[in-house]
């Protein structure tokens, strides 16, 4: 009989609530969704990440093209950034970032985009819906970072 509530209490739910980043804005309540993307182009994985909200770092897992990531609606100072791994002598990660003004709306979903041409990343987030663009394109070079250490979560 005690081993039940025992195992109940081992296995029971538990939720996490998940962060909710950016400051709140008068006249705006409500959070929007944002999504990291990765993609495939001359390196082994693109990851196209929202890293930064108003000099907080997003924490994002080892996989964070699948983390949605909650930002309050209304003006907030985003770094967006790209980082990719590149077989060398040995594999090296390389990336960039950039920061914008970003508006998101309460109910929106968007997601963080980007295009990569020779040694320049091009950075951006959409709107998931209309596959718009809600930020400005934004221009980075791309730099190498450091030996790839497959134990530390990039960025």
């Amino acid at each position: 009989m005690f081993v039940f509530p025992a195992f109940a209490a081992l296995t029971g739910c538990v939720t996490h609530e998940p962060s909710v980043y950016g400051s709140p804005n008068p006249g705006c309540s409500g959070s929007a969704v944002v999504e990291n993307s990765a993609g495939g182009s001359r390196f082994l994985k693109d990851r196209f990440v929202l890293r930064v909200v108003n000099g907080m770092k997003v924490v994002l897992s080892p996989k964070p093209e699948f983390d949605p990531i909650l930002l309050r609606c209304g003006r907030q100072m985003v770094e967006i950034a790209f980082v990719g791994f590149k077989n060398g002598i040995g594999l090296f990660a390389i990336g960039a970032e950039a920061e914008c003004v970003f508006e998101p709306s309460a109910g929106h979903h968007y997601v963080v985009r980007g295009e990569i041409t020779d040694d320049v990343a091009t950075l951006w987030i959409e709107d998931l819906d209309t596959k718009q663009p809600v930020t400005e394109k934004l221009r980075a070079g791309i730099t190498a970072r450091q030996q790839f250490d497959p134990v530390r979560t990039y960025p």
